[in-house]
């Protein structure tokens, strides 16, 4: 019988790569979560998915408003393409700098048995990079590891996810990996003119476009917003997680914070970054 292990596939930058250097990083981003509005008792969120340095801490703020009884715990990332399949990590156990994160083998074989997957081999920040911070929030639970196209299959890996933990009576969360607007000559989308032209059209039009619809719980209406205005990279897993958030019971998803890169370097780019957490009703 195989015992695979994921490695890590990120080269350093995009994360620390020791316990103490990962350990001193989630101390400062500790220390930045008063930037952010606060949540709690989510079963699912939707979570920036750009190296530490750029939305670490939105990340971490997002992830804190997790319940933390979550046994389970689906990170869905994205960067397919409407029609491809749903991809899934078939390796027994995943690397982080803080030990592995074991995989929900249950899970995944009724996963497997209901829906059409393909196993995912590439490399991906957008799952990978929140592995990390699972680990440290939620050290004993265990991980599906996901990626969703930006189509009617994610809502669909969403319902599938609910009937799952529903079947093995798993405090099941879902982690939705999903960057805004990619703008700039580097992504081809330039309708606005240079990036510091063009970053308060971003900021106020093109990326709430896609927040407020996942705000609203309708996730077709930012699968929409995603392809028709290039409002969302990933946003499949951002569908996935508010799908999944209406059938846990949440009425509307809060927005724990939202920026920039510009904000963060300038630059001739501008990629954003949202972070919204779907509270349970108590």
């Amino acid at each position: 019988m195989s015992d695979r292990t994921r490695i890590r596939k990120l080269p350093p930058g995009w994360y620390p790569v020791g316990a103490t250097e990962l350990n001193e990083a989630v101390r400062e981003l500790e220390q930045e979560r008063s930037r952010f509005e606060s949540a709690d008792s989510s079963r699912a969120v939707v979570v920036p998915h750009a190296g530490w340095a750029f939305s670490g801490a939105l990340a971490y703020a997002t992830l804190c408003s997790l319940a933390p009884d979550l046994d389970c715990i689906a990170v869905v990332g994205g960067h397919l393409r409407p029609g491809d399949p749903i991809h899934v990590a078939l390796e027994d156990r995943f690397e982080t700098p803080l030990g592995h994160l074991q995989a929900a083998e249950t899970a995944r074989r009724r996963l497997r048995e209901a829906l059409q997957l393909v196993e995912d081999r590439e490399v991906d920040n957008s799952v990978e990079v929140q592995l990390p911070l699972v680990k440290k929030l939620f050290p004993q639970a265990q991980l599906l590891y996901l990626r969703a196209p930006p189509d009617e299959q994610a809502l669909r890996l969403a319902e599938q996810l609910a009937e799952v933990a529903r079947q093995t009576n798993s405090r099941l969360g879902v982690v939705g990996s999903t960057d805004l607007t990619h703008y700039g000559a580097g992504f081809g989308f330039t309708p606005h003119g240079p990036a510091a032209e063009a970053v308060d059209w971003v900021k106020r039009e093109n990326d709430p476009s896609a927040i407020e619809p996942l705000l609203q719980l309708d996730p077709h209406a930012a699968l929409e917003a995603a392809i028709s205005n290039r409002a969302a990279c990933s946003m499949g897993a951002g569908a996935c997680a508010a799908r999944y958030a209406q059938l846990c019971g949440s009425a509307a998803g809060k927005l724990v914070g939202y920026y920039t890169s510009f904000d963060v370097i300038g630059g001739d780019t501008i990629v954003g970054y949202a972070g919204i957490a779907f509270e349970n009703p108590v």
